[in-house]
């Protein structure tokens, strides 16, 4: 995965550099070159493509941008060409509805302007409107700003001094009036410093329940980031606009606002190409959609993002976390996640990624399913990378991927990378729809983290290797009474923990070529309950032979328990072309001895072309109340013989 942070005069420059900033705001508004007249017409050519919309051939002068211009950048209308001999100088508090413009476009505003007592303050088309520094525009509580200028005339709020910061910016706080509107303007210079209710310093600050529309516009050159988003606001449209040039990045918004900003716009050749998400709660009657934007989404350092309605990430998008981050899809609502990195319309791929900012092992927590049994949980041709840097409180490990208590998501074509621990966890009240497809590689701990009869959803068109641990790791558990499952061929062993004890009380098929590796002391039983049944034929439809292992983590007489059939006296119990080996660590409860292959009470055990070997008590044990049918096998090497009848 590319790193998107750059150095940001760099950045900014090679951008400018590449398209022009008239050029860009050409592309998104469909506008030609402004004329004097401030008419609007359709657009001659692309933008970036360095012939004027009149397409005679003569450069543009757009401040060295080659390209159309859009009537947006405010250097194509020099001071000199205003309707007014000098500015109009505002300041203070305006309660009545008031208007910039039409006599004289050029105003100053000497001490910061405050809007309040329900008022709008209307901006016409074509009005500049200079701040002297530190100053700002406030619109306050029932009352609103409508500045809709046109391509040929864009309204520009920009500082007396062209330099980041000299004034605040726009401010619109407990404005919540539909008025409020930002068309083909450019804002610029401001950001000096943060208001006072604001998550940071911006050109244009939406707070403390505000509403605003913005479309065709240009935010740049901001000494913090050129837009900010609260919590509790309200955007009606953010389309096709310019966030550019700006010191901390394009916009800051929190997570119940992030999805406002429309993949329309360009966000980058900012210092910090980011869009910057702040802690918080997608709450549980929310339905957005994060845009697949031409930066990333970076969730902040130490703050998590928790869905408690349906978040849908867009395809393409990319999210990245700061150290310790994490995304939780919570028990209430529950939180859902839709996360399919495909076009649906072209079917084309388009992955979405989930990464730390850092790229290094840990960076992030992960994201967690938690009681969240819901089938809009899907990671579809997604990367998620480079998290599993702490544990979630009832996770079991550190993961990438947790999915835990009842939980429900379906994982296909995706890769899952570079965890401080698991690549996934997955307990044994969740449920994996599907796991198709998927990579799972270059994890610390291990590929997946899963409880016995979760460890059934893992498919073998799956790829589990390339980890630091390359198995998957099923953990003390029971398949229960009712539950028929499978543990595909994958390409890695299933290892069961030490100590660990896979109780069996329904049907467990293991398939060819599947190797079950158990750790010390570890043990398989199948159970009364059920009773449990186990089949393992190491022999493939085309009756090719890919033969079972069930082996110990240790390759030592002894190291594990062994396999035990207990009061089962079903035919489904079969071992064929299998390896039994290094068991026989100690003896089951009710068992004559210890033994790879333990049958007893009253059990039924089909054993066929199958090496059982290395015991450090006997090969296999039969008592007389159980029958063993066994033929063509190899009982060899064992500590205390062969069979224990």
């Amino acid at each position: 995965m590319t790193n998107r942070k750059r150095t940001g005069l760099s950045t900014r420059r090679r951008y400018l550099a590449m398209v022009g900033s008239g050029a860009v705001a050409a592309g998104l508004a469909g506008c030609s070159e402004s004329s004097d007249d401030g008419d609007s017409t359709p657009a001659g050519t692309p933008a970036g493509t360095g012939t004027p919309a009149g397409g005679d051939g003569t450069p543009t002068e757009s401040g060295g941008a080659s390209g159309q211009t859009a009537g947006l950048d405010p250097c194509l209308r020099p001071a000199s060409a205003s309707t007014c001999d000098s500015p109009v100088s505002v300041s203070g508090t305006l309660t009545e509805d008031a208007t910039w413009g039409g006599d004289c476009d050029e105003y100053l505003v000497t001490d910061t302007v405050e809007v309040e007592n329900g008022a709008t303050l209307t901006v016409e088309p074509g009005t500049r409107v200079v701040f002297a520094q530190n100053t700002s525009l406030q619109i306050r509580e029932d009352s609103a700003l409508s500045a809709v200028g046109s391509c040929g005339s864009p309204i520009a709020f920009t500082g007396e001094q062209e330099t980041r910061g000299y004034w605040e910016g726009i401010q619109l706080i407990e404005a919540d009036q539909e008025l409020s509107e930002l068309s083909y303007c450019i804002v610029e210079y401001g950001g000096g410093d943060r208001f006072t209710w604001a998550s940071a310093a911006g050109n244009v600050v939406v707070t403390d329940g505000a509403r605003m529309s913005m479309t065709n516009s240009m935010v740049r050159e901001s000494a913090g980031y050129g837009v900010v988003l609260d919590s509790n606001v309200t955007v009606d449209a953010f389309t096709q606009n310019v966030l550019t040039a700006n010191a901390d990045g394009a916009a800051l918004a929190h997570a119940r606002t992030a999805d406002a900003f429309s993949d329309t716009g360009s966000y980058a050749g900012n210092d910090e190409d980011v869009v910057l998400v702040t802690d918080g709660t997608i709450q549980r009657d929310a339905e957005p959609t994060w845009d697949a934007l031409d930066v990333p989404y970076r969730v902040a350092s130490g703050d998590d993002v928790t869905v408690q309605g349906h978040l849908t990430v867009a395809p393409g998008a990319t999210i990245e976390f700061g150290q310790d981050c994490a995304l939780l899809m919570d028990d209430v609502g529950p939180g859902r996640l839709t996360a399919v990195g495909i076009d649906p319309d072209t079917e084309a791929s388009m992955p979405i990624t989930f990464t730390g900012e850092q790229q290094t092992r840990g960076y992030w927590q992960g994201m967690q399913f938690y009681e969240s049994d819901r089938t809009e949980n899907q990671l579809r041709n997604c990367v998620v990378e480079y998290g599993g840097g702490d544990r979630f409180t009832w996770a079991g490990v550190p993961a990438n991927v947790v999915v835990i208590e009842g939980s429900r998501v379906r994982i296909d074509g995706s890769t899952i990378r570079e965890s401080e621990g698991y690549g996934v966890e997955v307990d044994g009240g969740s449920t994996i729809d599907s796991f198709t497809t998927n990579t799972v590689t270059r994890n610390d701990d291990g590929a997946v983290h899963t409880h016995p009869s979760s460890a059934g959803s893992l498919s073998d068109t799956s790829t589990y290797s390339g980890n630091d641990e390359d198995r998957v790791t099923v953990y003390d558990g029971t398949i229960g009474a009712d539950t028929e499952l499978t543990w595909d061929g994958i390409d890695v062993p299933y290892y069961v923990v030490s100590g660990a004890d896979v109780t069996v009380q329904g049907h467990l098929t293991i398939e060819p070529g599947t190797t079950v590796e158990f750790g010390q002391d570890a043990a398989m039983t199948m159970d009364d309950v059920g009773p449990g049944q186990l089949t393992a034929v190491g022999m493939n439809a085309d009756e090719s032979v890919d033969t079972i292992t069930f082996t110990g983590e240790q390759r030592t007489r002894g190291y594990w328990q062994g396999l035990q059939f207990y009061q089962s006296n079903r035919t489904e119990n079969r071992l064929h072309y299998c390896v039994v080996e290094y068991g026989g660590g100690d003896r089951f409860t009710w068992a004559q001895e210890p033994a790879n292959v333990v049958v007893i009470e009253g059990s039924r055990l089909s054993l066929q072309h199958s090496t059982v070997r290395e015991s450090a008590g006997y090969g296999v044990d039969v008592d007389g109340d159980s029958t063993l049918t066994e033929s063509n096998n190899t009982i060899t090497n064992n500590a205390s013989g062969s069979i224990d009848y």
